[in-house]
């Protein structure tokens, strides 16, 4: 409702002075790259990795994904806009990706398996892998009938 209000005023100052007027909200995630991403495939899976990235970025299905102090944010294109996503709805696909290919890991990551997908139940809970099982369901990429 607060955001209504405030878009509104906008609209109505902006045909008063006959400007336009663009509102967005800023998730305080800001990220600006310095050279052209330079992307890899994660292999087997149809994900790909920022490999020159300076934090973890992934493209997946069309869609950039980016996983930055413990949140996912997922965007249109790699500059943004960037928009949270909470774990219960990240793509299964994205879970599975092995920590190797994460560009700027937690610390506490480095004591795991780098060819294993993160622990996500620990990251997040029981309660979250429970309703997530499938998250660790194995991959078939390629694969036709």
């Amino acid at each position: 409702m607060r955001y209504g209000i405030v878009i509104g005023c906008c609209l109505v100052a902006a045909c008063l002075v006959g400007e336009p007027v663009q509102a967005r909200v800023d998730v305080g995630l800001n990220l600006n790259f310095s050279v052209p991403l330079q992307w890899a495939p994660v292999p087997g899976l149809p994900v790909y990795y920022g490999t020159n990235a300076p934090t973890n970025i992934f493209q997946y299905n069309g869609q950039y994904y980016v996983f930055d102090n413990g949140t996912w944010y997922v965007a249109p294109t790699y500059n943004g806009p960037w928009m949270v996503v909470a774990p219960q709805f990240i793509p299964a696909i994205l879970l599975r990706v092995p920590v190797v290919y994460y560009r700027a890991p937690p610390p506490h990551w480095h004591a795991w398996r780098p060819a294993a997908p993160p622990r996500w139940e620990v990251v997040y809970g029981p309660a979250w892998a429970h309703v997530r099982p499938a998250w660790r369901a194995p991959v078939v990429v390629g694969h036709r009938h």
